[in-house]
């Protein structure tokens, strides 16, 4: 949705869910002090659309963009399938009507027995990887069987204009049985030749096989995706690419940075993370390191300007120990400051970092914290950068996009909680968050029950 559109319509009804509180974070080492804020913002949260069925995981993913070129962006939903024997999908939901439009599924060629698609949508990331002017879509599929390697995990991308029978499928060079190739992307012109290049990450842990080492990450460069190089998690250890962030260099393109939560010293596991920079070096460097009251730094990361200064960071979590967030400039990757947690927001496993446009009015980018488990609440972090607030939702969410959904001057924020993520295994639903010191306008409308989209049994109907 655009703010300039006139078709406004309702954003749903009042969310049964209760917010848990707003807390104060302490940044260490940022230059700022940390002080109540002068307004503690409202923030509502509403339910906005639940999906039909429990086929899918709905929302395990979630991209916003204008596939179709037509002026209007459409929300992607990435939806795996919770049976092993059925296929996963990505849904093209319009956010007009908030019906499904358009979707994408792995197909198979005669002759192709390729099986155990049921992870396809685990992750979407999108680009102009040929340079055509035309939205291209990357959907990871770490579950697939390649050949004979079971679960060794794929990728396919469709070149826009979109035709879901054709794609490009992509695969590690050196395929891996459990391996999950695909269970992170990232895009971005990694090797400045002007063109966007797609990273796949393989980030099992170590105990999904007896290499310990046999984590990946796999670069394949635009336009065509001929050429490419892998690297591999060597001491690193496993789940090597359990993030990659994209972080563009103030000359132009972008470095790749890969988060190694597993990487072990004499310390125990406090993680590493690589950056790989082509104008520095063709292979990869080890930069930041956590401090010895934290562990498994690199397991999540972000990059935005998360103290308003007008120059990016790279945000990195390290969600064990004592639990923090550090940031790293975006071109040197030294340390700038560490933001401490507090306990409720520790010891997750994986908890995804997503950057939302500034809430708070003060230049400053936020945080949001996803969850990878339904006792993992999501919780927005503030101005991360000066330590502000924090606040934890009561729910889980898996993945989230940011956007101003009710025309007014400022973004909500849209989550996603899939049905593996819900207690007690209800319907997958998308909820929306507002802060209240904007002017939102859409408060003043009245509420509708949320609405229902069609999951994968109503489209399986339609044949």
């Amino acid at each position: 949705m655009h703010q300039g559109s006139t078709a406004k319509r309702p954003l749903g009804a009042p969310h049964a869910k209760k917010l848990l509180g707003l807390g104060l974070l302490v940044a260490a080492g940022c230059g700022a002090k940390v002080k109540s804020p002068a307004r503690v913002p409202y923030v509502e949260v509403w339910e906005l659309a639940q999906f039909a069925d429990l086929e899918q995981d709905y929302g395990a993913a979630l991209s916003l963009v204008d596939m179709d070129a037509d002026g209007e962006r459409e929300l992607l939903v990435g939806a795996p399938a919770r049976d092993p024997d059925r296929d996963g999908v990505v849904l093209f939901v319009s956010l007009q009507s908030l019906s499904v439009v358009d979707a994408v599924l792995p197909w198979r060629s005669n002759g192709d027995t390729s099986a155990h698609h049921d992870e396809f949508g685990k992750s979407l990331v999108w680009g102009d990887w040929n340079r055509d002017t035309r939205i291209d879509l990357a959907v990871g599929d770490p579950g697939a069987d390649v050949g004979s390697v079971e679960r060794a995990g794929e990728v396919w991308v469709f070149f826009g204009p979109i035709d879901t029978a054709v794609a490009t499928r992509l695969s590690s060079s050196v395929a891996s049985s459990g391996g999950r190739f695909g269970e992170t992307l990232a895009a971005g012109d990694f090797d400045f030749d002007g063109y966007q290049d797609l990273a796949c990450g393989a980030p099992h842990p170590a105990e999904i096989a007896a290499d310990a080492d046999g984590s990946s990450l796999e670069v394949f460069f635009g336009p065509d995706f001929t050429r490419h190089e892998r690297w591999e998690a060597g001491s690193a250890g496993g789940s090597f690419g359990a993030a990659l962030v994209s972080v563009p260099q103030p000359g132009g393109g972008a470095a790749l940075v890969a988060g190694a939560p597993e990487l072990s010293d004499a310390d125990g596991v406090l993680g590493g993370l690589f950056a790989w920079e082509r104008f520095v070096d063709a292979s990869a460097r080890r930069v930041g390191a956590p401090r010895a009251i934290d562990s498994e730094f690199g397991r999540a990361g972000s990059y935005g300007d998360f103290d308003g200064d007008g120059r990016g960071e790279l945000a990195v979590a390290a969600l064990a120990g004592r639990g923090g967030v550090y940031f790293l400039e975006r071109d040197r990757f030294v340390e700038q400051g560490r933001l401490a947690l507090p306990a409720a927001l520790t010891a997750r496993a994986g908890a995804p970092l997503f950057t939302t446009p500034d809430l708070t009015g003060d230049s400053a980018e936020e945080l949001l914290l996803l969850s990878s488990r339904a006792s993992d609440p999501a919780a927005l972090l503030f101005s991360p950068g000066r330590g502000l607030a924090h606040l934890v939702l009561d729910f889980a969410a898996a993945a989230a996009i940011s956007s101003n959904f009710d025309w007014d001057d400022a973004p909500e924020l849209l989550l996603a909680t899939p049905t593996s993520l819900q207690s007690g295994g209800g319907l997958s639903d998308l909820s929306l968050i507002d802060v209240s010191w904007q002017d939102v306008r859409s408060l003043d409308a009245p509420r509708r029950p949320p609405v229902v989209i069609p999951g994968v049994a109503a489209l399986r109907g339609r044949g």
